[in-house]
């Protein structure tokens, strides 16, 4: 079995969005729906951003919630990651979409978001990261209700689009449009990521 959907619309991060990965893997699955939007336009009008985690006079660093607010600017530096219930909650906003349904999903199997929506032509937000490479601690960081953060390194998101006997295809945002990663690599990296993945599709 092989499915690919292969008229996603690409958007590369490196040039603009160094950090922005969540929010242009957003915009590609918009513009695929037809919503006439940029990524710069979504950053700026309806991703929730919060506080990059910067050290105080004693070395603490305080900074959001990446489950509530992106940390940062996602176009410089500053910036870190988010998971789905920010990218959700930014496209809730969004005029138009309320004839979408959109669905966060956590410890979805790989084989039933490519049967469930690549093969029904509906691509895939999808967490994992930067080249499927395996993850390692982080800094971390206070948040405001006191809770510490540990973040994972290298955090992605991309936009699964299809797949092949022992290969997952991607628009990857850091590499390419049609990124092939194998199927373990990718199964890894999902599952250190916490298998998050993030879906619209029209009502």
């Amino acid at each position: 079995m092989e499915h690919n959907i292969a008229n996603v619309p690409y958007i590369y991060q490196r040039e603009k969005y160094v950090n922005g990965c969540e929010s242009v893997s957003a915009v590609m699955v918009l513009r695929y729906f037809g919503f006439d939007i940029t990524a710069d336009d979504f950053i700026d009008n309806y991703l929730d951003i919060g506080r990059s985690p910067i050290q105080d006079e004693n070395g603490v660093r305080h900074g959001a919630d990446p489950f509530r607010q992106y940390p940062g600017d996602p176009r410089d530096d500053t910036g870190w990651g988010c998971f789905p219930p920010v990218i959700m909650s930014a496209m809730s906003r969004i005029p138009g979409i309320e004839r979408f349904e959109l669905t966060m999903h956590r410890g979805i199997s790989l084989d039933v978001l490519c049967r469930d929506y690549i093969d029904r032509d509906i691509p895939v937000i999808f967490w994992a990261t930067i080249d499927m490479q395996p993850t390692h601690p982080d800094i971390e960081w206070l948040m405001s209700d006191g809770r510490v953060y540990r973040w994972l390194a290298p955090m992605h998101c991309l936009v699964l689009t299809g797949y092949r006997p022992g290969i997952y295809i991607f628009n990857d945002p850091w590499q390419k449009k049609g990124a092939e990663y194998s199927s373990a690599a990718v199964e890894n990296a999902y599952r250190e990521m916490g298998t998050f993945s993030l879906t619209i599709r029209p009502l």
